[in-house]
């Protein structure tokens, strides 16, 4: 299914067109068009139904208020099903036809990282939500690739410390659980050689299928079998859940460390744990009472997805509207430019998202991810924003 979602003044418009060569409406002269190709039918689909919402909230509110750089955004959706070969046919007629100024999207990273070549060949922002480590990492990231927020290998740095604060050995004793996926194994790999490096013990590192549901209990038996001081986890919302029950049901009693491939509402199913500690890319909450910041940006956002009627407290739509905010800004600095003048203008951009996120979102040169640190939350009783910690590879001091 091809389709076409049209924002504009506070209206949003969504045509459903054929299969895979169906037609589809480009973007008007005086129009921008944002592509976003994405899973919102497979087995990520609440992740992908969650960041276009936060994109949609975003540019909806932004052509209400005039549009970007004096112009209005057309908002051009394929679905690709968390299937490659769907991905790249769905990019290449998205470049073709709408000609779009920059591309979004991408819940996976075997599919980000399959579309390097195609965007850099059409000179194309790319902004994945999830990406292959070396895309969006130091020294030499991709070209035209980047991310509004962590790459899982820089995600070590602050499991590493979380477990330094909760675990009272000298010789902390760690075990994993990520997908079969190149973004998660680059966190597995990444905590392996920061876990040797420190002298601590890493007793399991467990590796489940690139599926919707998977049975975690297995894997789960294996990690508490191990006798890990601390549980690390790269689950996905309900899967992390199942995990967080049967580690507990089996008896492990320490600290479930979930990182940020998960949305904020996993804590409203885990309330009566508070040994369960939630990375995320964005803040949950942001009130006068905290001592964060940004109230501002924070409450834009929440007027966007309220007058969108559109829910906030979901998988990744926090973090869609973030990816809104980056690219819009980019175009407001460069007037509407695109191809290498907008990847220019990517680099030196500063997006507002401080209170959303911790600090503005920046790229450099050699670092395409856009965030310095990420929240951590738990539930003891009520939310309890636990800090912000800094990213890193864990080994890089």
């Amino acid at each position: 299914m091809r389709r076409t979602l049209v924002v504009a003044a506070g209206v949003v418009v969504l045509a459903a067109c054929g299969g895979g060569d169906g037609e589809t409406t480009g973007g008007s002269a005086e129009s921008i068009v944002i592509a976003y190709n994405g899973d919102l039918s497979g087995p990520f689909s609440i992740t992908g139904q969650g960041a276009l919402k936060g994109i949609e909230a975003y540019f909806d509110a932004a052509n209400a208020a005039g549009g970007v750089a004096g112009r209005q955004v057309e908002l051009v959706t394929t679905d690709d099903g968390a299937d490659v070969n769907r991905a790249l046919s769905n990019v290449q007629q998205l470049l073709a036809q709408d000609e779009p100024a920059a591309l979004t999207g991408i819940t996976v990273s075997s599919i980000c990282e399959a579309l390097d070549e195609t965007v850099a060949a059409a000179e194309v922002p790319l902004f994945c939500t999830a990406t292959a480590p070396g895309q969006i990492s130091p020294p030499e990231p991709s070209d035209w690739a980047f991310q509004p927020q962590s790459g899982p290998n820089f995600q070590v740095a602050p499991a590493v410390r979380l477990i330094e604060e909760l675990v009272e050995s000298e010789r902390p004793r760690v075990a994993y659980i990520h997908f079969d996926s190149a973004a998660q194994h680059g966190f597995g790999e990444g905590l392996t050689e920061a876990v040797e490096a420190l002298g601590w013990e890493l007793t399991a590192g467990e590796v489940v299928p690139l599926t919707a549901s998977p049975d975690v209990r297995a894997q789960a038996s294996n990690i508490v079998a191990s006798r890990p001081d601390v549980v690390v986890s790269l689950m996905t919302d309900k899967n992390s859940k199942l995990l967080q029950e049967t580690l507990r049901v089996q008896g492990f009693t320490g600290p479930i460390i979930q990182n940020p491939d998960t949305g904020p509402d996993i804590l409203a199913q885990v309330t009566d744990d508070p040994a369960f500690y939630l990375m995320t890319h964005t803040y949950i909450e942001n009130t006068e009472s905290d001592d964060i910041g940004g109230d501002d940006n924070w409450a834009a956002m929440v007027a966007a997805f309220e007058a969108s009627d559109l829910p906030l407290n979901t998988s990744y739509a926090a973090r869609g509207y973030v990816y809104g905010a980056v690219i819009a800004q980019a175009l407001e600095d460069c007037d509407a430019c695109t191809g290498e003048d907008l990847r220019q203008a990517i680099l030196e951009v500063t997006a507002p998202t401080d209170g959303i996120t911790p600090g503005d979102i920046t790229f450099t040169e050699d670092n395409h991810q856009g965030v310095e640190a990420v929240p951590v939350y738990r539930w003891n009783g009520q939310l309890e924003h636990v800090g912000d910690y800094p990213i890193g590879t864990g080994t890089d001091g």
